[in-house]
C-alpha cells in the first residue's frame, strides 16, 4: 500500500499493517513532525519489513529524477512512494489516503487493487527487497 501523510501513524496505516502479505510505503512531507520516522518504526516493530517510512531527507536521497519536480506539502509526494514500491518489487498496488479508515479492517480491499503489467515490473536485478506491495489508483487530478 502507498500512503502520503503529514501525521503520525493513523488508524488506516495500522489497519494496513495487519495484512501479512502487504508492505506499506509511507511518504512523509515537510509538515510531518520530526519524530515521524521513529513513530512509524515503533508502530511496525512487530512486523519487520512491512513498513517503509520515507522522510523528506530519504526521498531526496533516493536519486529519482522526478523527486525534485514534486511540490512539498502536496499529495503528489506519493509518487516517490509509488516509484520506491515498484523499484522494490511491487506487483499489485493499493493507493489509499491515510484518513480513509477501512470499512472491513480484517479483509484486504481486493476489489480496489491495480495489478502492474509485467512490462512495468522491475527486473529482479533492480530489486533491493522482495516485497509485494498492494495498491489501487486514486482519483486525484
Amino acid at each position: 500500500a502507498v500512503v502520503t501523510t503529514i501525521f503520525s501513524p493513523t488508524t488506516t496505516v495500522k489497519q494496513l499493517l495487519e495484512f501479512k502479505e502487504w508492505c506499506v510505503v509511507v511518504a512523509g512531507d515537510k509538515k510531518s513532525p520530526p519524530e515521524s520516522k521513529e513513530e512509524y518504526e515503533r508502530v511496525s516493530k512487530d512486523k519487520p519489513g512491512h513498513l517503509v517510512y520515507l522522510s523528506p531527507h530519504d526521498q531526496s536521497s533516493l536519486g529519482y529524477g522526478t523527486t525534485p519536480l514534486l511540490n512539498w506539502n502536496h499529495f503528489g509526494r506519493k509518487n516517490v512512494a509509488f516509484i520506491y514500491a515498484i523499484q522494490h518489487g511491487a506487483k499489485v498496488i493499493y493507493d489509499v489516503d491515510d484518513d480513509n479508515v477501512l470499512s472491513e479492517p480484517k479483509e484486504p480491499p481486493l476489489d480496489a487493487l491495480f495489478e502492474l503489467p509485467s512490462s512495468q515490473q522491475p527486473s529482479s536485478s533492480s530489486r533491493h527487497h522482495q516485497h509485494e506491495v498492494i495498491w489501487a489508483p486514486t482519483t486525484h487530478h
